[in-house]
């Protein structure tokens, strides 16, 4: 199953368009290949990832308490931790921030992002705005508008007990 976001079409990219890009996010829950363009989002916070010539990523902030700056990071350079810890490497003084929010690394060939680190994930949840097709699995919690929706894929002639289910985040 896929869901489908409206493509929006910008000129420039600015903190009201950012705004409105937290619209339609999924969360992630297990690690994803980053791509260009992707708009990652946590806390007050969103940044849009490029990729570079020579196995670089770069991250750029497009709101939030880093608006405007970018880091530029190396296959070599490990894991880069986002988060309020002093050994992150993108470093927050922000209580809406975990810890460790969620972490970048290289692995064969591709750069990968994970919400939190070593085994432990955010309390908030690192968020990746849709704008195009995203692959839907089975238990996968995606945002559009306040809403939080909790995906389940079922099987042909399975029913699914209707039950009222509340997540907070």
């Amino acid at each position: 199953f896929f869901f489908s976001s409206r493509r929006r079409h910008t000129r420039q990219r600015s903190v009201s368009w950012a705004r409105r890009c937290v619209q339609e996010t999924v969360m992630i829950e297990t690690p994803i290949e980053l791509r260009q363009g992707y708009i990652i989002t946590y806390g007050d916070s969103s940044m849009v990832v490029k990729m570079e010539i020579g196995f670089k990523v770069q991250l750029k902030f497009l709101d939030g308490p880093k608006s405007d700056q970018s880091f530029t990071y190396h296959q070599n350079d490990g894991v880069i931790k986002v988060g309020r810890n002093l050994d992150c490497e993108i470093k927050f003084d922000d209580s809406g921030v975990s810890r460790y929010q969620c972490c970048i690394y290289w692995k064969n060939d591709k750069w990968y992002i994970e919400d939190g680190y070593n085994g432990r994930t955010s309390t908030n949840g690192t968020w990746l705005y849709l704008d195009g097709f995203f692959q839907i699995k089975d238990n996968v919690k995606f945002k559009a508008g306040q809403t939080i929706f909790l995906a389940r894929i079922l099987k042909p002639n399975q029913a699914y007990p209707l039950k009222s289910t509340r997540c907070f985040y």
